[in-house]
């Protein structure tokens, strides 16, 4: 007796939008590393955005903005939760209790 099981359907291939700006309403100053908002862009786990947790305060809200340089159809969002660099890191570093992601969908040009 043969058996078959579907052909799953491959998901289409992503295309990684370069041409980003990024902008953080917090950043931490650099040290040994630096933890500025463009991190956030280089799908690096080993590098990270930090907000200046001692100017904004604990649990304050802070905000991260992305402009694309054209209108993307947006699929996906990959959020590293959390120091990626090692586990020492990871278990050293605060995470994101909770998070509000929303999208400001604009037609046309603005100046």
């Amino acid at each position: 007796t043969l058996t078959a099981e579907p052909t799953p359907t491959p998901e289409p291939k992503l295309k990684r939008i370069k041409k980003v700006k990024a902008k953080a309403s917090s950043t931490l100053p650099p040290t040994d590393f630096t933890y500025d908002v463009k991190n956030t862009l280089d799908r690096n786990p080993k590098t990270a955005w930090n907000s200046d947790g001692e100017k904004v305060g604990a649990f304050a809200r802070v905000t991260l903005t992305y402009r694309f340089s054209k209108p993307v159809q947006l699929r996906a969002i990959e959020i590293y939760n959390g120091y990626q660099r090692s586990t020492e890191a990871f278990n050293n570093n605060s995470r994101v209790r909770r998070l509000l992601r929303w999208c400001l969908i604009a037609t046309g040009s603005s100046n």
